[in-house]
């Protein structure tokens, strides 16, 4: 791949595959290095792919898979307290329904975030990339009918957090 076609599908593809890695990691730093990761090994790999976009956020999730895997190990080996709240800018002067609709949507990624891994990858595959479930299924390597299952137990599980959120 040369720096044209590059630029092209950074172009095309960049917004997109950056804010994924933002909802997957939940850290500004981490997701930048994800994205770069990402694209960096698409110029190695990706040839005349029919969906990059497709090919570009399944090789954030394995990347990202991949780095989770070896700070679980590093983890038990030596333990380091890490922080992974992400910050959010301060609006001055915001009326009250932008806020609102500020906190529904802190409160849903605080809910996503309680998901386990392969639901939670699920979810922000199909609503934050707005993926088919075809094309969630494959990049995360599984059936069609494995992505509707956990598409379906994500969103009882949701409605069960945010409704406890809000009653409790």
């Amino acid at each position: 791949m040369n720096n044209e076609e590059l630029n092209r599908l950074i172009t095309e593809n960049g917004r997109d595959i950056y804010n994924f890695c933002l909802n997957l990691t939940m850290s500004r730093q981490e997701a930048e290095e994800l994205y770069q990761d990402t694209f960096l090994t698409a110029m190695d790999k990706l040839k005349e792919d029919r969906n990059p976009k497709s090919y570009l956020m399944g090789t954030a999730v394995r990347l990202y898979r991949n780095r989770r895997r070896k700070t679980a190990w590093r983890q038990r080996i030596a333990p380091v307290s890490s922080q992974e709240e992400m910050q959010e800018k301060a609006d001055d002067g915001t009326p009250e329904s932008e806020y609102m609709e500020k906190e529904e949507r802190r409160a849903v990624r605080k809910a996503v975030n309680t998901l386990r891994e392969p639901l939670r990858t699920t979810v922000l595959l199909y609503y934050s990339s707005e993926l088919s479930v075809e094309e969630t299924a494959k990049i995360m390597h599984v059936p069609a009918g494995t992505v509707k299952s956990r598409l379906h137990k994500a969103r009882k599980l949701l409605k069960n957090i945010l409704e406890a959120d809000i009653n409790g």
